[in-house]
This record gives C-alpha cells, sequence and structure tokens, in this order.
C-alpha cells in the first residue's frame, strides 16, 4: 500500500501543493458538492502517502476528492482502488456465477451493448475480416437497439448450466429478445441456427434448445449432444406457465476462448 501513497504523494508534488493545501480545497469540494465526506484534513493525506493507511481503508468519497483535485480520471482511480490480480468482481463473467441468472444494471449490463454493430440492420458485414467493424458506426447517435431495455434482457450462463455445453459455455454473456416466445417449427439446418431460449423453471434459469409438445401447451428441454441436464425437472416435458416460463430467445452470446481465459489465469 505504500507504492499507492507515493503515488499520491507524487501526484500531490507535481502540483507544488503542500498536504494542508489540498486539504483546504477538499474542503471547498465538499461544499460545491454539498457532502462533506469528500472532505479531507492534511494528517489523514500524510497517513495515505506515507502507507499508515491502506487505500481500501479510504472512503470512495475521500479518493474522489482526491482524483478531482489532482485531475486524476475514473481509470486512475481504479487503478488505485481495484482488487488484486488474483480477485474477481462476483459479477465477473469470465468467472461465471454459479446459477445463470439475469443481468438488470452494472457494467455488464451495457457492456456489450455498447460494442456489437450487428444489431444495426443497415450496417452490411465486412467481405474480409477486420479488426475495425464498427467503424461505419462512427457518427451514429441512436440508441443501440440491445440497449432496449424493455425488448432485451441479459443473462450469464451460470458453472452448472451445461445444457449446450460445449456450444454455450458457463460465463458466456446472454442477450435476450424478450418479444420472442414462441417455439418454431423446425426449419434450421444446423446447430448453430437452432433457437436457443433462455427459459425460467422452480429450479432456475437455463439456456437451451426447447421442443414444443401438446400443441404448444407442453415444451422440452433439449441439450446439446455433449451437454448434460443438471436438475432432474429438465429431463420431462414441462407445461408452459406453471412448471416453466420461456423468458426470450438468445439473439447474442458471446464468451472468451476457455484457452486463453486458463493461460491468462496463470
Amino acid at each position: 500500500m505504500l507504492h499507492h501513497g507515493k503515488i499520491l504523494r507524487s501526484f500531490r508534488e507535481a502540483w507544488g501543493w503542500t498536504t494542508r493545501q489540498v486539504a483546504e480545497k477538499s474542503r471547498k469540494l465538499a461544499e460545491i458538492w454539498g457532502d462533506r465526506e469528500y472532505a479531507l484534513d492534511s494528517s489523514y493525506i500524510s497517513k495515505i502517502e506515507n502507507g499508515d493507511t491502506s487505500i481500501p481503508a479510504v472512503s470512495s468519497g475521500k479518493m474522489t476528492a482526491m482524483m478531482e483535485i489532482y485531475s486524476k480520471g475514473a481509470n486512475t482511480l481504479w487503478n488505485m482502488i481495484k482488487p488484486p490480480r488474483q480477485a474477481y468482481l462476483v459479477d465477473d463473467p469470465l468467472n461465471g456465477p454459479e446459477f445463470t441468472q439475469l443481468v438488470r444494471e452494472g457494467r455488464l449490463a451495457e457492456k456489450l451493448a455498447i460494442l456489437l454493430a450487428s444489431a444495426y440492420r443497415d450496417l452490411s458485414i465486412p467481405n474480409k475480416t477486420t479488426l475495425n467493424p464498427i467503424r461505419e458506426l462512427e457518427g451514429i447517435n441512436r440508441m443501440h437497439p440491445f440497449q432496449d431495455r424493455k425488448k432485451y434482457a441479459r443473462a450469464i450462463v451460470g458453472l452448472t448450466d451445461h445444457c449446450l455445453f460445449p456450444l454455450i459455455y458457463p460465463g458466456t454473456l446472454l442477450i435476450v429478445d424478450r418479444e420472442c416466445r414462441t417455439i418454431p417449427t423446425y426449419d434450421f439446418f444446423t446447430e448453430l441456427e437452432r433457437p436457443k431460449f433462455l427459459i425460467e423453471t422452480h429450479d432456475g434459469l437455463f439456456c437451451c434448445w426447447c421442443d414444443s409438445l401438446d400443441e404448444g401447451r407442453m415444451m422440452r428441454v433439449v441439450q446439446h449432444p455433449l451437454g448434460t441436464l443438471a436438475h432432474k425437472c429438465l429431463h420431462k416435458p414441462l407445461r408452459l406457465g406453471r412448471e416453466v416460463e420461456i423468458v426470450g430467445e438468445v439473439a447474442f452470446w458471446g464468451m472468451e476462448n476457455p484457452k486463453h481465459r486458463r493461460s491468462r489465469d496463470i
């Protein structure tokens, strides 16, 4: 933590300020922002810089105030307070939750929506693979289709959900179209074309293929030939509206190459 303290001291000295001057500026900032939590005193600043007070023990308000005073951005603040390399955030899709779950807010909720160009109908797929596939989107000033929360939901495939493994790995981020909840007829030719659905049962959420039974009143979960059905409820036909609900059809799925993840975690 002393290393981070030295970094903060270098920020202060680059401006030519004493700890007392920084404390005075923080009090002005706290007054402007209307919260005393942003204020620091000079002795506390010295303790942080000398390593007597660890960075994680410093409140977010006081860290934010220092970054504002030193004219540092959000990335600098994150690098100061981020967890150790071996630690993962609870909602990190690369580590995967235990069970498949919907993501309604936070960094994952919009993470892919900003990057994906595939949802724009007027954007053609390039003939050759390129590192800049969304260059044509520059200047487009409208909401990305996947950001429509009424139509699209997000989910993370859990560690116990192997229905479509290895096509869909645990940790995969799904974007689900809530408006497409009807199981279609067999008009597909490959497993990639076969519609994937996010379903909700009494035992949780699952990403799977589905077959319609009993004129649409029942459905059967269909697994990948190499996948497994973790819960016994998935081995029998389920009654729609009572035993199972179709959240929607999977519009996009994205995941990190498992081999790359293993090598990165070493």
